[in-house]
């Protein structure tokens, strides 16, 4: 993409688009990390308060480089932000119609969460097909966006394939249908590692590393108000190793994030 063309607001009705992503996405977050009780009654599916938390970081995770593509308007960061979407939404999507019999069909909600997952995929591929030449980048030259994007990526893969084997450590159980939920995260953030651009484009790097940052820390918070409020015999158990391990993957995350945005800033 040329200086010229990376400078290109985003065609008015995608802009628009975004920003009702933004704001849904933010209104998923704040309910499902929040308000869980309140959550499980309206969601399109039921979930316990730990994995409602984690649900509620992976929006406000998803909600970092939304809002960041909207307040600049322009295709430089938005292409990365569209091909995490388009991981995000594509793997939730293909897991949807893996697990039809675990929604509330009776809730209306329901109808209104297809339909947004299916959509965005599709107004997604349709702006990178026809913009697909203004879009061309090369991956990135960074060594650490491509050992972090593979670890994401094969950690992403893992719960696909098997989400009870590679989420068994996690200090709450996760279950088949939301260990593969979770997957989109790992996905869409090993793309954008993959595909923010060297330090001439930072917009990306920050847009990215911005979303590393806010899923390892209010995953990690999200933990700790649980723990906090949850019942007695029902909480969280410190001293298990595999509690540590998955506080350790989000203190990893948010540091890779963390020094990705950095980058940058650093090298003028």
């Amino acid at each position: 993409m040329t200086a010229a063309g990376e400078q290109t607001r985003l065609p008015r009705l995608l802009w628009a688009v975004t920003l009702t992503e933004t704001v849904v996405v933010a209104w998923a977050a704040i309910l499902t990390f929040f308000l869980p009780a309140l959550g499980r009654r309206i969601w399109a599916y039921s979930f316990p308060p730990f994995n409602s938390r984690y649900v509620g970081a992976v929006y406000f995770a998803a909600l970092a480089p939304l809002v960041i593509a909207v307040v600049s308007d322009r295709w430089v960061p938005a292409r990365v932000v569209l091909q995490m979407i388009l991981t995000f939404t594509t793997t939730v999507l293909v897991v949807m119609l893996l697990y039809t019999g675990s929604f509330a069909w009776g809730r209306v909600q329901t109808y209104g969460f297809w339909a947004l997952y299916v959509a965005l995929p599709l107004n997604t591929t349709l702006y990178l097909r026809r913009y697909r030449r203004v879009l061309r980048a090369a991956p990135t030259g960074d060594r650490l966006a491509r050992c972090a994007g593979t670890a994401a990526a094969l950690y992403g893969i893992g719960l696909l394939a098997a989400p009870q084997t590679f989420a068994a450590f996690w200090p709450w159980a996760v279950d088949a249908f939301q260990g593969r939920m979770y997957a989109a995260a790992f996905l869409a953030s090993a793309v954008g590692l993959w595909r923010a651009t060297p330090s001439g484009r930072p917009s990306e790097r920050v847009a990215v590393g911005a979303s590393l940052v806010v899923l390892g820390s209010a995953a990690i918070a999200g933990l700790l108000i649980g723990a906090a409020t949850a019942p007695a015999g029902h909480g969280v158990d410190f001293a298990s190793a595999g509690t540590w391990g998955f506080v350790a993957l989000n203190v990893v995350l948010a540091l890779v994030g963390g020094a990705l945005a950095a980058r940058p800033a650093r090298s003028g």
